[in-house]
């Protein structure tokens, strides 16, 4: 009986250390960042040359702050991310170039490239050489997730918002 007990302590405490490293995980790119992606997306499948979106567009869509959007886009205008017309026919959309971007120079914009080396555990001093406990399957993660980040463009990722697949709000 003290056997069982002792192994369903552990499974739960196995089961709450995986909960937190998925937090952990999903918190790897800031709000900023995973707005700055959103809007993108939003953008790419919503707009042409002809036809711009609005901040406040954009904003009200995929559920995200005004102020933070505008100043995002306004970032990646500046950086050659996205295109901008002011006036009454304006708004955001990407030409054929900024579509071709891939993600990961959205995030290294908004994040750096800081999160594709840093330790999950805060370590200042964790490597190869000197790794944390979770060192090794954390690089997987990361090395993983920069791969994601490098082959995906824009216009690919937003194809399948476009047919319908994926979705950037609940509605």
């Amino acid at each position: 009986m003290v056997l069982f007990f002792f192994k369903i302590n552990k499974s739960i405490a196995v089961l709450k250390y995986f909960i937190y490293l998925c937090e952990k995980f999903f918190m790897i790119l800031s709000q900023t960042c995973r707005a700055a992606i959103k809007a993108l997306l939003f953008i790419a499948s919503h707009s042409n040359e002809g036809n711009k979106v609005s901040s406040k567009e954009i904003s009200i869509e995929i559920g995200e702050n005004e102020h933070t959007i505008g100043k995002t886009l306004q970032l990646m205008v500046k950086n050659k991310l996205l295109s901008s017309q002011k006036g009454p026919m304006g708004g955001f959309f990407l030409n054929e170039k900024q579509l071709s971007e891939p993600i990961i120079n959205v995030v290294k914009l908004i994040d750096g490239n800081q999160i594709f080396h840093d330790c999950l555990l805060g370590l200042s001093q964790c490597s190869e050489k000197h790794p944390c406990p979770m060192h090794d399957d954390f690089k997987i993660i990361r090395d993983n997730l920069l791969k994601i980040f490098s082959q995906n463009s824009i216009q690919s990722l937003s194809e399948n918002i476009m047919l319908g697949e994926s979705f950037l709000a609940h509605k």
